[in-house]
Formats: C-alpha cells, sequence, structure tokens
C-alpha cells in the first residue's frame, strides 16, 4: 500500500514539472519592411505554469526565411529549444499545390537573379555618372566623339533598369497570383509554420514571447509628387512610400517602420575580370550627334503630356489646409529608415497597397529653358535643386505638376544628400525654335596645296513668347578633328557669346542668354572643314 501511494506521489509531481501545451497564433506588432522583404514581429502573451511547458505559435507565414527566425521573450521563465514545424491540412497536399509550389521557388529565384541585376546596372550607371563628374580629369581621355558612347551606354544601362525593375513588377505580380491559386488549390486550407518553444518557469508566470522572422512577400517602394511653382521659383517634392504584403495576414494595428536597407541584393561584392582593349576596326561607325544635356534628369525629349487641372476652384485655394502626418527619419551612416506615426494597418493581398506619406522638402529651383535644335526643335523647362535631406533620395517615379497642372510622369535617380538633380517639366510652348540649314558649300583654296574646303552654316530662330524674361540655353556643335592635317574652324559670322568645349566636351557649344518678353533673336553657326584633296574626310 505504500509503495502504491509512492508511486501514485512521484507520477503526480512528474505530471507537475512537465507544465502544460500552449497554443495561440499571437499578433503582428511590428513590421520593418525593406524594397524586397520584411522581417515581422509578432508576440503572443500567455499564463506558463511552473515548470517545463511547450508555447506554440502557429500561423507563421510560410515563406518566412526559417534561418532568420529569431525568439526571445519577457518574464520569469527560460526558453529552452526552438522548433520549427509546418503544418498543412491533408485535403491540401494534391499534385496541383506541389506544382504551384514548385512555380514559386522558381519565380522567387528569377526574383533574386533581377534584383541582383538591377544592384549591378545601378552600380554601372553611378560609375557612368562618376566620369561625367569627374570629366576634368578624364577629357584628355575622352573627346568629343566619346562622350556620346558614353551617353548612350548610360541611357541604354538607364532602359536595362528600367526593363529590369518592370520585369521585376511582373515577377511580382505573377508570385501574388500564384499564391492565390495555391490558396485555391488548397481548398481554404494554407500551409503555415509553427514555432515551438520550449521554455522551464520556477513557478507560475505570465509570459510574453516575441517571434521575428524574415519574409519575402512584402515589400516597399518610394513614389513621389514634383510641384513646381513658376512664379516663385520652388519646388515641393514629397515622398511616399508605397507598402505591398501578400504574406496572408493583415497587418493590423502595427508599428511600421520603412527600410533602404537591402538584405535581399547581397553580403559580398562581385569579382573584377580582365579588361581587355583592342584597336577600333576599320569600317566602324562613327557616332555622331550631340551629347544629351540633361543627362541626370533623361527628360530632355520627353513627350508633351496632356495638362489636367490638379485644383477644382480658387476658392478651395483659401481654404485652410489640413496637414499631413510623416514619417520620422532616422538616418545612419549606411542606410535610413522612415518611421511611420502611430499604428497602421496594412492588408495582404494583390490588390492591396498602402501609402504612407514620408517627408515633404520646399527647395528653391533654378528655372531655365534647353533646346539642343539639331536633335530637337523643342524648348524643354527645366529645374534644377540642391538636395538637403538627412538620407538619401531613392530613385523612384515621380508625379509631376507645374503651376497646379499635371504634366506627365518622369523618374527620379538616386541623389546623395548635397548633390544636385535636374527635373524637366516638358515641353514650353511658349519658346519657338526653328534650326534652318542655310548652306552646304564645297570648293578649292590654296596656290600650292590645294586643298577642299567645306563650308556649313545654320541658323537658329529663338522666339520668348512668355510675359517675362526667362534664362534660354541653346546647345550645338561642331565636329572635332582628330588628324592635324584636318582643320576645323569657327567662322567670324558665327554669333558670338557661346562657351566652347561647353562642360569640356570637345566640340560642344552652348549660348546662355536671357530672352525679354516677346522678343526673337538668330543664332548663327557658321563652320569651315579644310581637308587634303586627296584623303576622304570619315565622319562628316
Amino acid at each position: 500500500m505504500k509503495a502504491i501511494i509512492l508511486t501514485i506521489f512521484a507520477v503526480f509531481l512528474s505530471t507537475a514539472a512537465l507544465g502544460a501545451d500552449i497554443t495561440g497564433r499571437g499578433t503582428v506588432r511590428e513590421a520593418t519592411v525593406f524594397p524586397h522583404g520584411a522581417i515581422i514581429q509578432r508576440i503572443m502573451t500567455v499564463n506558463i505554469p511552473q515548470g517545463a511547458s511547450r508555447i506554440s505559435m502557429e500561423g507563421l507565414p510560410v515563406d518566412a526565411d526559417q534561418r532568420s527566425i529569431r525568439v526571445d521573450g519577457r518574464g520569469d521563465f527560460s526558453i529552452g529549444a526552438v522548433d520549427i514545424v509546418q503544418q498543412v491540412a491533408r485535403d491540401a497536399v494534391n499534385a496541383r499545390e506541389r506544382e504551384i509550389t514548385a512555380k514559386i521557388d522558381a519565380v522567387d529565384k528569377q526574383i533574386m537573379v533581377v534584383q541582383s541585376e538591377i544592384a549591378a546596372l545601378q552600380k554601372s550607371s553611378e560609375f557612368i555618372t562618376s566620369l561625367w563628374q569627374n570629366r576634368e580629369h578624364t577629357k584628355q581621355n575622352f573627346t568629343l566623339e566619346s562622350w556620346p558612347q558614353v551617353f548612350k551606354s548610360y541611357t541604354e544601362t538607364s532602359r536595362q533598369s528600367i526593363e529590369k525593375q518592370r520585369r521585376l513588377a511582373e515577377l511580382q505580380k505573377d508570385r501574388d497570383k500564384l499564391t492565390a491559386e495555391l490558396a485555391a488549390a488548397r481548398g481554404g486550407g494554407r500551409a503555415t509554420l509553427t514555432a515551438v518553444v520550449n521554455v522551464q518557469a520556477p513557478r507560475a508566470t505570465a509570459a510574453t514571447i516575441n517571434v521575428s522572422y524574415m519574409v519575402r512577400s512584402a515589400r516597399w517602394a518610394p513614389v513621389y509628387d514634383a510641384r513646381l511653382d513658376t512664379r516663385t521659383s520652388q519646388m515641393q517634392v514629397v515622398m511616399y512610400g508605397l507598402v505591398h504584403q501578400t504574406t496572408g495576414d493583415d497587418w493590423s494595428d502595427v508599428s511600421l517602420t520603412l527600410s533602404t536597407a537591402r538584405p535581399a541584393v547581397g553580403t559580398q561584392m562581385p569579382q573584377l575580370s580582365t579588361h581587355w582593349i583592342d584597336y577600333e576596326p576599320q569600317n566602324a561607325r562613327q557616332t555622331r550627334g550631340a551629347p544629351d544635356m540633361a543627362m541626370g534628369a533623361g527628360m530632355m525629349a520627353a513627350p508633351r503630356a496632356a495638362m489636367v487641372m490638379e485644383r477644382d476652384s480658387a476658392a478651395n485655394d483659401m481654404a485652410v489646409e489640413a496637414d499631413f502626418a510623416q514619417a520620422t527619419v532616422v538616418a545612419g551612416d549606411y542606410n535610413a529608415e522612415f518611421q511611420v506615426p502611430g499604428r497602421v494597418t496594412v492588408r495582404s493581398g494583390g490588390g492591396n497597397d498602402s501609402r504612407f506619406r514620408l517627408s515633404t522638402m520646399d527647395l528653391p529651383a533654378q528655372l531655365l529653358a534647353q533646346s539642343t535644335p539639331k536633335l530637337d526643335q523643342n524648348a524643354y523647362l527645366s529645374a534644377k535643386v540642391k538636395y538637403e535631406g538627412q538620407a538619401p533620395l531613392l530613385a523612384g517615379r515621380a508625379t509631376l505638376f507645374r503651376d497646379g497642372f499635371y504634366i506627365g510622369m518622369a523618374n527620379i535617380p538616386f541623389v546623395r544628400p548635397g548633390s544636385e538633380y535636374t527635373l524637366s517639366f516638358g515641353v514650353d510652348d511658349k519658346i519657338q525654335i526653328r534650326r534652318q540649314v542655310m548652306g552646304d558649300e564645297r570648293s578649292v583654296v590654296g596656290v600650292i596645296s590645294r586643298d577642299n574646303r567645306i563650308t556649313r552654316s545654320f541658323r537658329t530662330t529663338v522666339h520668348n513668347l512668355h510675359t517675362r524674361p526667362i534664362t534660354i540655353e541653346i546647345f550645338d556643335q561642331i565636329p572635332v578633328s582628330r588628324d592635324t592635317s584636318l582643320v576645323v574652324r569657327i567662322d567670324q559670322a558665327t554669333t558670338s557669346g557661346f562657351t566652347q568645349d561647353y562642360n569640356d566636351v570637345r566640340g560642344l557649344l552652348m549660348w546662355r542668354s536671357q530672352f525679354n518678353p516677346n522678343e526673337q533673336r538668330d543664332i548663327n553657326l557658321i563652320y569651315t572643314v579644310d581637308a587634303s584633296r586627296d584623303r576622304r574626310i570619315w565622319g562628316l
């Protein structure tokens, strides 16, 4: 009888020591979203008995990176082993689900490749930009004929980057669609992860379990409104964060932070390979044409957009405008974070995007009209501003407004604090430009050597139809010789006041002057080329 009592007492103690199995879903309380991916913090508060217990937090997204899962807690207890278990309803495991899951994995791999390609293109763009910014030190290696090729490379890099961004957006849409198909294939059920946390408590206590994890099915991107006031020469740039997530859980009443860090891009630098050079083939075609004057803006040849009135009436302008809650910026040496004020909700789903206002910048703008009549007989209104923000300005799409009117879209480049950037606000219809070929003559000069002479002349007519003065820059060019026997001269009849080799680009000419209201001027360019009669000119 005594042995039986001892046995029952031992079983009772053993049962008490085992504690309890506690299960719950927890609540998403914090989210830090990156351009590609997010770190989620989910918390669960429970009461645990004395001894050992297992706390199971269910409902973690199945695409959570299990290597990133971290567990901590608050309370009088210690945390032991943590197990991650995938749970799937039996009726959800079928051939169709496995097929879709394989497709999602393939899309994820493509996304990682495209993200790496975008990062490489960004590095290439920055390198070309550095060449332009340091052209004073590189001008001996880059002639007039070289710069168009450099700008062509920049344009091609920008084009590829845009294509890669479009491709990335398509892949994200494909992934969202496959995620929805996977949910349908599972008959309403979906696979989830469960974090099983083993704890030990010296006494019964309240415990808070925090589980953080990285997901790939969330992202954010900057978008901008750029509002130019030509009357005050001010440009207001409003930055928004567009957040998208398809984790399967709505983030309700969460603390949201948007970070510029890019954990998905990679951690190691690429390796250099051998850089080969060789002579250009004899029959290679020479690139002709003036370089782009607004490389940073990328808008010199933008199509003119139909203007849509933004304001409803003048009476609305007199009303008191509501203030916008904006994010707090925390800028570090390597990245910046935007802490969205208050607690917010971001719903899960392919068509649910949440937009948050991050910052507003009022910047003085230098206004001028620019034109390259040789390529395009339109004048483009440009605004150059100096960015003085705390954190780098991320590249993104901008909606442009000029004097309250919508005029189109543009790309804002990546801009570091203290740097300048230019946005082109479309064609200025009140500046008329016409370029004419006035002459293309060939003659023989000299008494002894008898060289060939080619004389070309052009006239550009500029008419300011504005009711106020405006600064206008006209760009043109003359050919540049690679041979001392091939001589290029600017004729004295050329309109004076130009800058030759503008921005250290050989052969590039720029006339800058202020035009009064309704003022019209002609800009004449005449140059001659003297060449040996027995040699054929290449590139003219």
